[in-house]
């Protein structure tokens, strides 16, 4: 089980390393739901920079602290 959550957090640390790269993929999908580009692409954006700043966020967490 911990080579699967390791796996799985080097996934998703590969995914918030580019968040231009997911917000485009995510604007491409919004717009196709959404059928607004202007909102699809702001919404996309946003999701993909709030993806990257939680990873960034658990990641710093994660790291042992120094006393």
């Amino acid at each position: 089980m911990k080579g699967v959550l390791s796996k799985l957090g080097n996934i998703v640390s590969a995914v918030a390393a580019r968040p231009l790269s997911i917000g485009l993929l995510l604007t491409v999908i919004f717009w196709i739901l959404l059928g607004n580009f202007v909102v699809a692409a702001f919404a996309g954006l946003l999701v993909s920079f709030f993806i990257a700043a939680a990873v960034s966020v658990w990641k710093l967490n994660r790291r042992p602290r120094d006393k």
